[in-house]
């Protein structure tokens, strides 16, 4: 063992490189979760937004926004934001506040981006069933040609 060390005496740099580098190599391996479900939850569920409250928003928009709130939810985002221009710009927020609004601007959001696209939605079903009719039909063919009439 110590005629193994006096060999490897000169190349002390790259072994401490080397082991450097495993290091490096396993903070990265565990690192690739927590990126991945970051991609997911924020990239893809929110559409790149990391919460749901809006810097700025125009007062039609707000409008919407507040046919799914109550009163009271009302008057908080009221409390927090300023019409100017027509355009609602929020204050400094604090970390309890945007937690809290965030809570208030997400269902109401979910709710008018659901109700503003029916039409999309529509047109995957009839897609689908589209799809379905196609590969119905092409199943009924081949059922045929192999029984021969």
């Amino acid at each position: 063992m110590l005629r193994m060390f006096r060999e490897l005496k000169g190349s002390y740099r790259y072994i401490v490189l080397i082991f450097a580098l495993l290091f490096g190599q396993a903070f990265c391996d565990l690192a690739l979760p927590s990126y991945t479900s970051d991609i997911i939850n924020v990239g893809v569920q929110q559409g790149g937004i990391p919460d749901s409250v809006p810097d700025q928003i125009r007062e039609s928009s707000m409008d919407q926004l507040f046919l799914f709130m109550d009163s009271d939810q009302q008057q908080e985002v009221k409390e927090y934001y300023t019409l100017k221009d027509g355009v609602y710009t929020h204050k400094k927020l604090k970390e309890e506040e945007r937690d809290s609004l965030n809570t208030i601007f997400g269902k109401s959001m979910l709710a008018v981006s659901s109700l503003q696209q029916p039409h999309r939605m529509l047109w995957q079903r009839r897609c689908s069933f589209r799809t379905v009719r196609m590969c119905r039909r092409q199943s009924h063919s081949f059922r045929m040609r192999r029984e021969g009439r």
